[in-house]
Parts: structure tokens; sequence; C-alpha cells
């Protein structure tokens, strides 16, 4: 069974998912209990790590299907992936500026990892010729 995607729709998914992510990291950190900062997932890792390699798995998901295309044809695939990279970073150097908030190098870690994963589950996706134009 192939899996039907709109280009349009993808993109439009792709930017409302970016714009979302910078939304969030420009929204100053509210006072919270600062024991929830550091809780574990399972004992073994920071449960926002985790949020942080979701978000940007996502990103990399909708950036994925939006250019399948080039995908398709192997073209561009080092400028996504650059692309995601660059934003990743970006996202965590906005959080300097911002009251409350701090820059931190595992977060840009599970950012730009979880780009990548995005992006691979579509490229492994495309492999297996699941996808067809609609």
């Amino acid at each position: 069974m192939k899996l039907r995607y709109s280009k349009r729709i993808s993109g439009i998914l792709f930017w409302a998912w970016l714009v979302f992510i910078l939304i969030m990291t420009l929204i100053p950190k509210l006072p919270v209990d600062t024991d929830s900062d550091k809780s574990l997932f399972l004992g073994l890792i920071r449960l926002d790590y985790l949020v942080h390699f979701g978000v940007f798995g996502i990103l990399g998901f909708f950036l994925g299907i939006w250019q399948l295309e080039k995908i398709k044809r192997k073209k561009s695939i080092s400028f996504i992936f650059l692309f995601g990279l660059l934003f990743a970073y970006f996202d965590e150097f906005l959080q300097i500026f911002i009251e409350g908030r701090k820059y931190n190098i595992f977060d840009f870690y599970f950012n730009a990892i979880g780009f990548i994963m995005g992006l691979v589950f579509i490229i492994i996706l495309n492999k297996k010729a699941i996808f067809s134009k609609f």
C-alpha cells in the first residue's frame, strides 16, 4: 500500500512546525520547580532531551516529506541536512538572549539527532517505495 502525500500540505506542516518551535523558544522560562528540569526518563536521560529529540524529529519528518522529490533524486540531501543542523543550533543559540533561558550544548545535540532521525525515517520509507503523490 502506498501512502499519498501532498507537497503543498507537507510544506505547510513543515513551516507551521518550524514557527511553533521558534515561538516555544522565544517564550521566557516560567518559574518552575528546579527538580523538574532534571527529571530523568527511566533513570538514564533527562526528559527534556527526549522532548528536543521528538520535536526536531517531527521537523525532519515534515521537511523530508515536503522535499521528497529532491530526496528521491538524491538532490540537495546535504543541503537539507545542513539546514536542519543550522536550525537546531540557531534555535539553541537564540536562548542566550531570552530571559530565564540558557544555551545547552546537549539540547543542540538532541535537536540535531532528532532532526536527522526524522529525515532518515523518510529516506528509509522512500527506499521501500511507499509514497505516491496526489
